[in-house]
């Protein structure tokens, strides 16, 4: 699907699971409508910030209720949108009403017998209105609650429909085929040209330093529909270190002198605020330093100040490593960028020797 979408032949995704896999394969969220919700995907009722974990956010055991242990990411906006809305409100209330508070996030599940979000739906029946042909993959049609059913419907000469059951819509194929999607996509790809290629994590953290240099934050983010930045927990923790920087063409080492202890820091309240930037204190750097042997360092080599990061491994990823520049260099180094990190996965679904290859921008 990613292929698909990087190659320009698919325009635009309706889906209707709620595991999150499309958005974690890298489609990005300009493209994609998740009908049903995504269980990595949570919302503040109150402000409707939104925010995304590497879990299953799910924590309600009744259908309708959505409720999960965690706060608003961002507390004071939160309230800040809240009086912003009331200040707009005419008339007046009888009784004075309480000051307001950070909302509880909320999961984004829709189940049988809730509404869709507006825009979740909208865009589905917009792009599926202009859609040249509509290829429907794995699913019965039988519970697709949006006006894209009659789109479909109304399609007749557009739609493609490959899954084993019958379905409701079979009468209006202008192709129909009975097979496992696994068996019918290689051949797709392949006559269009095609490669599959292998599945890549890719996160991005944003990394900033305050003005007096004696500390680094690192948060995980993700990004909208509308490129818009939101938080997104996908570390276990982080810690700072220093590692031999290599000339270009030749591999860095993997192995780091940690700056404060061997330990790995996470953040600060990870029970209600799991996306809440983790900050490393820069303290140690110049006791690093002093203690780090000159000797190991080759003529070419240099060492290079490091976030190092654990992922929350469901996939057995390992520890990344950001660099951040030459350690001498810490009073000249920008004070907010952005990393992007990606990992490569082999057909047996571990990760690549070759491990994340991390890029920084300003």
């Amino acid at each position: 699907i990613v292929e698909l979408l990087r190659a320009q032949r698919l325009k635009f995704l309706i889906s209707t699971n709620t595991d999150g896999l499309h958005r974690r394969s890298g489609v990005p969220a300009e493209k994609i409508s998740e009908l049903h919700g995504n269980s990595n995907r949570v919302r503040c009722p109150k402000c409707g910030a939104v925010a995304f974990m590497d879990a299953r956010t799910r924590h309600a055991t009744k259908a309708k209720e959505h409720d999960t242990p965690w706060t608003c990411p961002d507390p004071q906006a939160c309230v800040d949108r809240q009086k912003a809305k009331k200040s707009s409100w005419f008339g007046k209330k009888k009784e004075p009403e309480a000051a307001p508070t950070p909302g509880g996030m909320m999961d984004t599940i829709i189940n049988f017998g809730e509404y869709l979000e507006g825009h979740v739906a909208g865009a589905a029946n917009d792009e599926s209105e202009k859609a040249d042909v509509l290829l429907v993959l794995g699913t019965s049609l039988r519970v697709i609650t949006c006006d894209a059913l009659e789109n479909i419907a109304a399609n007749k000469g557009k739609l493609i429909i490959v899954n084993k059951q019958i379905t409701p819509y079979d009468s209006d194929c202008a192709l129909r085929i009975f097979a496992n999607c696994d068996d019918v996509m290689p051949g797709l790809m392949k006559r269009l040209g095609l490669g599959i290629p292998p599945v890549t994590l890719t996160r991005h953290l944003r990394i900033r330093m305050p003005n007096d240099r004696a500390s680094i934050s690192v948060a995980g983010i993700d990004f909208d529909a509308a490129g818009k930045e939101v938080p997104y927990a996908f570390m276990s923790g982080a810690t700072l270190g220093l590692f031999r920087r290599p000339a270009a063409g030749r591999p860095a080492p993997k192995a780091i002198v940690p700056l404060n202890g061997a330990g790995l820091v996470g953040p600060s309240n990870p029970k209600k605020e799991p996306w809440a930037p983790i900050t490393l204190s820069l303290d140690g750097l110049a006791k690093a330093l002093a203690s780090a042997p000159t000797e190991a360092l080759a003529a070419d080599e240099k060492w290079h100040l490091c976030v190092a990061w654990m992922p929350l491994g469901h996939r057995g990823e390992p520890r990344c490593l950001v660099d951040l520049g030459a350690a001498e260099a810490v009073p000249k180094m920008p004070t907010d960028r952005t990393a992007t990190c990606t990992l490569h996965f082999a057909d047996d679904g571990t990760p690549s020797d070759a491990g994340w290859v991390a890029d920084t921008k300003p």
